[in-house]
């Protein structure tokens, strides 16, 4: 059997990295099978549902419904040299990907608020690759008499995306979809302080992600090896007005501080109704 991360010495490499690709491995370079793995974490680290709202998102008995516009930072072309680095991967997201997201808090419970909310992009294509995310949280939080706001989030995404994303084998090779499914879930601990209509908050937890790929080319499944299971966290602020609400954030999934391992760090921001 071909081994998953084998191709053609034909291999393409995008021409913006043939530079990179002369060049000598980093020195954080590990193995082809660490790159790849490290690929699939990214795509769907870049799609976790991060808090983007306060400890306590709404009024009691209130909601909101918004877009959300995350940036998706593009990895160097160090990081999509794979196959010996002869061939460059695709991330199969958009630099900016926007989707629905909802919230609501319940009716209180004493100083207790339990809130949840949901996100979904509809199977659509963007940046050459056709893909549906569904994700969903829940938290309970409880706000003190200063408007001091702390809560426990979980939340939960999936993502599911087909395209060519490994690249053709040879110059004159077609294209070939692959199928790539990843997940993540988290546990988030946030902290904030309402004055007037803003909510400054700071969330830290712990993020799992488990990714599946199918390669079309070699009608070869991959696992990956050392899925991301490590810290993420977020810097952020929500504003209301009336019946408007805005929040932007800092987010983070730093890994190990590893090099070699993925990373993440982008900026995230929404804009709604509330209701």
């Amino acid at each position: 059997m071909i081994a998953w991360w084998s191709v053609s010495a034909q291999a393409q490499v995008d021409p913006a990295c043939a530079d990179a690709a002369a060049e000598a491995a980093p020195d954080w370079y590990v193995d082809d099978r660490h790159q790849q793995d490290l690929l699939l974490d990214l795509r769907s680290l870049a799609t976790t549902l991060s808090p983007l709202h306060a400890p306590i998102p709404d009024e009691p008995s209130h909601g909101s419904l918004a877009i959300e516009l995350a940036l998706v930072p593009p990895p160097s072309c160090q990081r999509r040299l794979v196959d010996d680095r002869t061939r460059t991967q695709a991330l199969g997201l958009p630099v900016v990907l926007p989707r629905p997201r909802g919230t609501y808090t319940f009716p209180a419970l004493g100083r207790f608020r339990v809130y949840g909310g949901a996100a979904y992009l509809p199977p659509i294509t963007l940046g050459g690759a056709r893909s549906v995310v569904a994700s969903g949280e829940l938290g309970v939080g409880l706000e003190g008499n200063g408007g001091q706001q702390v809560a426990l989030r979980y939340h939960w995404t999936l993502l599911k995306t087909i395209a060519d994303l490994t690249g053709p084998g040879a110059a004159d090779q077609a294209e070939i979809p692959e199928f790539y499914s990843g997940s993540t879930l988290g546990v988030d601990a946030m902290v904030g302080w309402r004055v007037k209509g803003l909510v400054p908050y700071l969330s830290l937890g712990v993020t799992d992600a488990s990714t599946f790929l199918y390669v079309g080319e070699q009608g070869v499944v991959t696992n990956n090896g050392s899925p991301y299971l490590g810290p993420a966290g977020s810097l952020g602020l929500q504003g209301t007005y009336r019946h408007l609400v805005a929040a932007g954030e800092l987010y983070a999934a730093p890994g190990g501080f590893d090099p070699a391992e993925a990373q993440l760090y982008t900026g995230r921001m929404r804009v709604g109704v509330t209701f």
